[in-house]
């Protein structure tokens, strides 16, 4: 058989791209096995200059080597982690390191909890809690004892078992009275009382539905919502993003139940597990 080429080439190229295929099949492989599911203390190894092993006793299929100083030999833990950052605690006093760059961002505080894609809440040494951005800089001032959530300059905090907002420029202060809040966007919330979940405007709390949702959740101004074991898709008008609505098992009250859902959004997209009827 006689192979010219021109034929040679197209070889090449069709080998070239499925190896390419092969390769990228091989790092999202890599990536799901070892990042979405991952130990924080198994994967992501942080080493002294000496070279002992700060996290983990494990020595073997290190992904990253970092410089992190074990004090009189007592090394940091992991406790979170995101695409460039992690928090690291030792001796109960935690710090934010960036593993991409090598170095220590923040430790002027006690404590740092991820809460957004762009800041962390962090705790001082009163034992107070605000939000600071990934750069220091303070964007909720330190006076709460318990910070749940952080969206575009508003906040929700708990004081005893009720949940209030309070917003960056202090023009909104609802005090702590519901028994959840759901951030929206900078004009709407949702808040639960006995009856269920209401959506309503921050300046009134009058609800702009009549409608009463057993559960709401918001990411990026889409409104996840289940009524009557039926979950939606609202967007900020309140109108439906769905053909249908979508049946599920469960009504999605409890709080066993809504953690189920495991919602989070990635790449904008909304992803949520569902139990079928």
């Amino acid at each position: 058989m006689i192979i010219n080429r021109q034929n040679i080439w197209k070889i090449i190229w069709v080998v070239g791209v499925y190896a390419t295929l092969v390769l990228v099949l091989y790092l999202v492989v890599l990536y799901k096995v070892k990042w979405e599911n991952l130990d924080l203390n198994k994967y992501l190894y942080f080493y002294d200059c000496s070279n002992e092993l700060c996290t983990t006793s494990e020595k073997n299929n290190i992904t990253y080597i970092n410089s992190v100083e074990c004090k009189d030999k007592i090394c940091p833990i992991i406790t979170e982690i995101n695409d460039n950052y992690v928090i690291l605690e030792r001796e109960q006093k935690s710090y934010l390191f960036d593993y991409v760059n090598d170095k220590i961002i923040n430790n002027d505080y006690l404590d740092y909890h991820f809460i957004s894609d762009n800041a962390l809440v962090a705790t001082n040494n009163e034992k107070l809690q605000g939000v600071i951005d990934y750069s220091g800089n303070v964007i909720i001032d330190f006076k709460y004892a318990d910070i749940k959530n952080y969206n575009d300059g508003y906040i929700t905090y708990k004081e005893g078992n009720k949940i209030g907002v309070a917003s960056q420029d202090n023009s909104v202060d609802i005090k702590p009275k519901y028994d959840d809040i759901c951030l929206i966007d900078k004009y709407t919330f949702a808040y639960k009382t006995i009856d269920g979940y209401y959506i309503a405007k921050y300046g009134s709390e009058v609800p702009i539905s009549n409608t009463i949702y057993d559960y709401v959740y918001s990411v990026n101004g889409i409104i996840f919502t289940v009524n009557d074991n039926k979950i939606d898709i609202l967007d900020s008008e309140l109108r439906s993003k769905l053909l249908m609505k979508i049946n599920t098992y469960y009504s999605y009250k409890t709080e066993k139940e809504k953690k189920s859902l495991n919602l989070y959004v990635k790449n904008n997209l909304l992803y949520f597990k569902i139990y079928l009827g």
